[in-house]
């Protein structure tokens, strides 16, 4: 019985077992080696312990030796450095059929692979064909090697055609791909970040092979920002407006055969002040409407530069009763705790006496470039 299993999220990569030949299934009494490698050893020369079928065995090297295998050698292997993590169980076959199609015992996604169609006789390779659920996928040589991707696994089989008794023995395989890395996700050190505070853009991804090195590169708005490189982190020590935008990562190995895109990491265009109504007579109520494009967002508000109302989810500021002393230059300000931003303020709107009647006072808005900072 054959299964395939789904990807698991891991804080550290666990070792990962190796045969070499290659190959997950052998004919019985072919030699095989089993390799332990893990990314970092816990010593310079750590202590080893091998698995059988989940049951340790009088193994304590990096390799663990089989000479001449016979049946009791098939099984599941796994293996662990000092007190680290153990692998995934790695099967052997072992069998004494006419054909077998040879694979790794395990195929990560980006990896070249060789299928081998491996026969006790002495036929020769043009009589090989081989197939991928029911589709030629070769012909004419003993080895098949393909890029395999996550839609690569299958089921496959080689046939041999010699003129012999057995008449066109197969050897049977059910590829089972893993995936390399997930795809990456971006994030932001602090968010939202306020205008002239240091950001830092992260690309976070974790490879499930041990010893697999990724690159990385930035985007904003569909722009490459940095490109790829070691660091999974983009800073900028002092964030400005033109630094907002829609982010996203990239991750790949260092071969370039895998490679993968984070989702956007939103950020926002600059809020718009509106007042209604235009015009108000003393001692109205004056709604000042804070607007952005994401809704999930916190709006505060400020008269010439001082805060009259705190961050709220509430996109609207109101005078209950206008007075010529609250004419001045008012802003919105935006924030969000999901999306990526920097903080925004809005253009100022500025509320001013234009003409005056016995007991009234009439007010205009007027649209202000914002006041520069002091």
């Amino acid at each position: 019985m054959y299964a395939c299993f789904g990807y698991t999220l891991r804080v550290t990569a666990r070792p990962v077992v190796t045969f070499t030949p290659n190959w997950s299934a052998i004919f019985l009494h072919e030699a095989m080696s089993l390799s332990c490698n893990v990314d970092s050893a816990p010593q310079d020369n750590p202590a080893y312990s091998w698995y059988k079928d989940h049951k340790k065995i009088n193994t304590v090297q990096k390799i663990h030796h089989i000479p001449s295998a016979d049946w009791n050698a098939a099984g599941s292997y796994q293996c662990q450095a000092e007190t680290g993590d153990k692998s995934d169980p790695v099967r052997l076959n072992i069998t004494d059929e006419v054909v077998i199609l040879q694979a790794p015992p395990s195929v990560f996604e980006g990896d070249n692979i060789t299928l081998r169609c491996h026969s006790l006789s002495v036929q020769g390779a043009e009589n090989t064909t081989f197939y991928k659920d029911g589709q030629i996928v070769g012909s004419g040589t003993s080895e098949l090697t393909l890029q395999a991707e996550l839609n690569s696994t299958g089921n496959y089989k080689c046939r041999d055609k010699p003129e012999t008794v057995y008449n066109g023995a197969e050897g049977l395989y059910v590829a089972c791909v893993t995936e390399l890395f997930p795809p990456p996700r971006v994030s932001i050190s602090v968010d939202p970040v306020v205008e002239g505070a240091e950001m830092r853009v992260t690309c976070a991804t974790l490879p499930q092979r041990a010893k697999t090195s990724l690159e990385f590169a930035f985007n904003r708005n569909g722009r490459k920002v940095q490109e790829f490189s070691s660091s999974d982190t983009y800073s900028v020590q002092s964030a400005q407006e033109d630094d907002a935008g829609n982010y996203t990562c990239e991750a790949k190995t260092s071969s370039s055969s895998v490679k993968k895109r984070s989702r956007t990491h939103q950020s926002f265009s600059r809020p718009q002040i509106k007042v209604s109504p235009d015009q108000v007579t003393e001692g109205d109520t004056v709604t000042m409407m804070c607007s952005a494009v994401n809704t999930k967002q916190e709006f505060a508000f400020y008269r010439n530069g001082q805060e009259v109302q705190g961050f709220g989810p509430s996109g609207e500021y109101q005078v209950q009763s206008v007075q010529e002393g609250d004419t001045g230059s008012y802003t919105c300000q935006e924030s969000d705790s999901v999306v990526c931003g920097i903080l925004r303020y809005s253009h100022s709107l500025y509320l001013q006496d234009v003409m005056l009647y016995p007991g009234h006072t009439y007010l205009s808005t007027e649209l202000q470039p914002k006041p520069t900072a002091t």
